[in-house]
């Protein structure tokens, strides 16, 4: 039966469609499911695994499948959207695997090409749709599509599509990405190597911001698996931008579920994308500015360096920007203040450093201040300058605009759009065309895939309809999709299809192959450990919650049966609506699974770990009769001292250090923060780059020299270094001349100013110490470099109160040294290796103080009565108290520096149960450096769940019908670490291997604290 329009329109003013379609021919609707031949045959086992008893559980190949149709809708969705843009798609994968436009077929040239009536938007081979003239168009919109499959792999390997993130990682830290990558392909049946994955950045001049992929075409050609859903989501949108254009120049177009012999036409208030209006407003805000901005930038740190530069050249050259001048003598002048500000550059083609290029894949004038860029586009006209420095974002800056020449027009203005010629306005409506279409393709795609199921779902062809065979799936889809999709009768059915469509059928075999490589990992290892953990069912699940949960089920299944309940009718089936709702198909399984054995694993992880260190206590029950536990006596032999010891090892990372600090940056763009040195320095050569930071090296030493002197009385480093400061962006004198590096004498801070540098001095520990919790809030270099110091300034035992001024304190990166430096001589151990280098510039240490926790041993302290038997409830029942856990203690220390075994205690359960410490908040710091980290990892549910999995020995024991999947030494069997979906290998893991024996049984160490 086909859909009417009439029953569409009905159907749409009512708010329970669902119900009422459903309620259409109830006994004929189909609940069988497609199994195929094979899939409904218990005999046959897909995996294996063994409790601690010894004994084996199995998974039938029939309840693989069920799980899998639990699992895997959007498997069948995707393979819906493959085949109803198969053509768009193979279109893409011939876009990428030919470069040249003579090469592709006519088919694919058609859907490249937007076109309506016989009429093409452009000409594929022609330069209309580029901004930098290098491509034609194919080229153009290939690009497109390979930039965005690119960044997609790159985000699927390394977790960014960012070339300069991914170059910010460690060589190590790129090693397990891809190496994590290549494993969890291997799971779903895509062998990939690392050749496949060789990667190269942009060049330093490129305006790409993503990582090429060397081995590209081949991959997509190959290994297609890679790029699945990201092909069909590009086809997808091909398929968008084609039926977009066919509407988007019409006031007026037919709804797509209209009859269109009948009904009037809808107003396009959406894709009326064409208007003049429109048009007028892009251009206007893009094509408008893209053009060639010729300009002499010179920025100055200061008022007086402005006017101090200006003066030297006007003395050299013999008049001052505020004469009569020629427009010659005018860029000769702003030539010798560009070469005098910026000596460090190469000056041998300055035409290169005053041109900038707007167009649509860059933008040149964002490396100046927003000002600076105004100044250039509005305020100054071509061959206009400033005369003398001006303040802009509190930079002084002299700007001399020689010219502007836009995209737009042949001229030196930007025309405005009512002003372009007939053939300016032909060729920027195309590219405004074709730009609207592309943005709003991807938003039209779910008016276009219902277009088309309803064009099948009303053609004269009962076959093209999409008929889903599944009624799970089809009961799903029709949650979503009941306005253009019919449920199929049960004569309809087919026992080897899950669904047919416009004359292609999806087999079982292929739903399998398909779903079990995305699922199939994930519902073996739920299953066993389901199966495992429900052993466990009398001790973590009581009486009342087993009837409170068949209660549940009961009324949910009578509700469902009465043809309640809002998703699904009762004509679905009772097996079909538990699989759709609980992913069981019989109540006993719902019972068993869903809620019994779900409950009991998520108690085994938690609960069996604190039932390891506590111990049932009837002495201390309540008065109201509530269970309580006590530490038990044998706590100090347990999983709670495993995590005592381990954590205890983070003692020596413990610190209290007091700094001040100055901080030599650059601020070359003007935007008044500090540049990275790496960015700002990534495309000098090796001498370049080795002469800046000889400069830095020379800064700093001169700061040190001049702050040690003697010659500023008898205030403090930190008040030296403030007035040091103000006089070095004064140009001030040196009280002591600096012999340079490279031997030259400095007399003056100007002297120093040939990269234009900045000085900072800051207080970094002005109202509290940095402790190794907050010098986590300085980026990660500085943080290093801090721990450092102290690690090194403490194994000297420096004593501080032989430096009532500070001490300068460096540490060298390659050598792993500290050393203190105290004298005018002690200078040239200031290198490019001792200063700390971060994203803001080189800093040098000044310490003020530093001291650690005096103790960690852990003892009892009975001997007081400070928060005495302090009880911690774990779980309260607000209707019976008596249900209630509480944790008792004894007595706790009041000591800042010291934790005893009871406070730990009180801290780890708190902390499991999600609780506010309890404890003072020196004590709760102190457990927090010295525990979190260990807490957090060796008692996470990913480490509970590998030790299951490992106890398990999961074994796939037929290859036909499950995925064949391998471990890191390449054993069948399932690598329980991958599941885990942790990096780090456990079973190499220093602590790890203290903890577990072979058997991965829990053992427990020898006590290693001392009392």
């Amino acid at each position: 039966m086909k859909k009417s329009l009439k029953s569409l329109l009905l159907l749409g003013s009512m708010g329970f469609v669902g119900l009422t379609l459903a309620s259409c021919g109830r006994s004929t609707r189909n609940t069988q499911t497609p199994y195929a031949s094979t899939y409904n045959n218990n005999d046959i086992t897909v995996a294996t695994a063994t409790n601690n008893k010894g004994e084996e559980f199995k998974m039938s190949l029939a309840q693989f499948y069920s799980r899998l149709r639990y699992s895997g809708y959007n498997t069948v969705v995707q393979s819906i959207k493959g085949q109803m843009y198969k053509d768009e798609l193979e279109a893409i994968k011939e876009l990428i695997a030919k470069e040249d436009l003579s090469t592709v077929s006519d088919k694919t040239k058609q859907l490249l090409t937007l076109s309506k009536d016989g009429k093409n938007l452009y000409d594929l081979s022609e330069t209309t749709l580029d901004y930098s003239k290098k491509l034609n168009n194919y080229s153009y919109i290939r690009k497109q599509v390979v930039t965005t499959l690119t960044e997609s792999l790159s985000s699927l390997v390394f977790s960014s599509s960012s070339a300069d993130t991914i170059k910010s990682y460690t060589d190590e830290e790129r090693e397990t990405y891809i190496n994590k990558f290549i494993e969890s392909r291997a799971r779903v049946g895509v062998n990939v190597s690392k050749s496949d994955l060789e990667f190269s950045y942009p060049e330093d001049d490129s305006t790409e911001t993503s990582i090429t992929f060397k081995n590209f075409k081949s991959l997509v050609e190959n290994k297609e698996e890679l790029f699945k859903t990201y092909l069909i989501n590009q086809a997808e949108k091909l398929a968008g931008a084609n039926a977009l254009y066919q509407i988007a120049n019409e006031e007026y177009v037919y709804p797509y579920d209209a009859d269109q012999s009948k009904d009037e036409k809808t107003k396009n208030s959406e894709y009326y994308l064409f208007d003049k209006d429109s048009l007028k407003s892009a251009y206007n805000s893009s094509i408008k500015t893209y053009g060639t901005h010729k300009a002499i930038v010179v920025m100055y740190n200061s008022r007086s360096e402005a006017l101090n530069a200006t003066a030297k050249i006007a003395n050299t050259l013999g008049y001052t920007l505020k004469d009569d001048l020629t427009d010659a003598q005018v860029k000769t002048f702003y030539e010798e203040l560009y070469k005098d500000a910026y000596k460090y550059k190469d000056t041998t083609n300055l035409d290169e450093d005053f041109t900038f290029n707007v167009n649509e894949t860059k933008n040149e004038l964002e490396d100046l201040t927003s000002q600076a860029q105004t100044a250039i586009t509005e305020t100054l006209k071509d061959g206009e300058y400033l005369t003398e420095a001006r303040n802009l974002n509190n930079k002084y800056y002299l700007i001399y605009h020689i010219s502007s020449t836009y995209n737009s027009s042949s001229a030196n203005e930007a025309k405005d759009y009512e002003d372009l010629s007939e053939d300016e306005l032909n060729k920027y409506n195309t590219i405004l065309k074709y730009e609207a279409i592309m943005k709003n393709a991807s938003g039209y795609t779910t008016t276009l895939y219902k277009e088309n199921l309803y064009k099948n779902m009303n053609n004269d062809s009962e076959e093209d309809d999409l008929r889903i065979y599944d009624p799970v799936m089809e009961a799903k889809y029709y949650n979503s999709y009941s306005d253009i999709y019919n449920l199929i009768k049960a004569d309809n059915f087919k026992e080897d299809v899950i669904y047919s469509y416009n004359g292609y059928e999806y087999k079982v075999e292929d739903f399998y192959k398909d779903a079990s490589k995305t699922y199939g990992n994930n519902i073996l290892t739920n299953y066993f450990q389901l199966e495992y953990v429900n052993q466990f069912a009398d001790e973590y699940v009581d009486s009342d919650t087993k009837e409170s949960n068949e209660k549940t089920l009961s009324d949910d299944i009578s509700t469902f049966e009465k043809g309640n309940n809002s998703n699904y009718s009762a004509d679905f089936g009772v097996n079909n609506y538990l699989l759709a709702q609980y992913g069981y198909e019989t109540k006993e399984d719902v019972l068993k699974y869903y809620y019994t054995a779900s409950a009991c694993l998520s108690s085994y992880t938690s609960k069996s770990v604190f039932q390891s260190f506590a111990q049932y206590s009837e002495q201390k029950t309540e008065e109201n009769g509530s269970k309580s536990y006590v530490i038990s006596e044998s706590a100090r032999d347990s999983f709670l001292k495993n995590l005592l010891f381990t954590g205890n090892k983070n003692y020596s990372k413990l610190f209290n250090i007091e700094l001040d600090h100055f901080l030599i940056n650059i601020d070359a763009d003007g935007d008044g923060s500090p540049d990275d040195p790496d960015t700002f320095t990534k495309k000098f050569t090796a001498e370049q780059k080795e002469n800046f930071e000889n400069a830095v090296v020379d800064l700093a030493r001169a700061l040190y020299q001049e702050t040690i002197s003697g010659k500023y009385g008898s205030n403090t480093y930190y008040d030296i270094l403030k007035h040091i400061k103000k006089a070095f962006e004064q140009g001030s004198e040196l009280k002591t001349p600096y012999t340079s590096i490279s031997g030259d004498t400095y007399t003056t801070w100007n002297d120093f100013k040939k990269y234009n540098f900045l000085v900072t001095v800051e207080e970094l520990s002005s109202s509290d110490p940095i402790t190794q919790t907050s010098v986590s809030n300085f980026v990660v270099p500085f943080k290093e470099y801090v721990e450092k110091v102290y690690e090194n300034i403490s194994a000297d035992n420096v004593k501080m109160e032989d430096y009532k001024n500070g001490l300068f304190y460096i540490y060298n990166k390659e050598t792993k040294d500290g050393e203190k430096i105290t004298e005018a001589s002690d200078a040239t151990k200031i290198t490019k290796d001792t200063l700390c280098k971060t994203v803001f510039g080189y800093h040098l240490l000044l310490v003020l103080d530093y001291y650690g926790p005096d103790s960690t041993k852990y003892e009892k302290k009975n001997d007081t009565d400070y928060q005495l038997n302090l009880a911690i409830i774990l779980k309260e029942d607000e209707e019976d108290s008596a249900n209630n856990i509480v944790v008792y203690t004894d007595s706790l220390n009041s000591e800042s520096d010291k934790a005893s075994f009871n406070q730990f205690f009180v801290y780890y359960i708190q902390k499991q149960n999600n609780q506010t410490s309890s404890l003072t908040s020196d004590i709760s710091e102190l457990m927090a450096s010295l525990f979190d980290e260990v807490i957090t990892t060796y008692t996470s549910n990913n480490f509970q769940t590998y030790l299951l999995l490992k106890s398990l020995n999961i074994q796939i024991v037929n290859n036909d019908y499950a995925i064949k999947v391998k471990t890191f030494d390449t054993t069948d069997g399932l690598d329980v670490e991958y599941f885990a979906n942790q990096v780090v290998n456990y079973d190499e893991d220093s602590i790890y291997q203290e903890w577990i024996d072979g058997t991965y049984r829990w053992v427990r160490p020898e006590d290693k604290v001392s009392e």
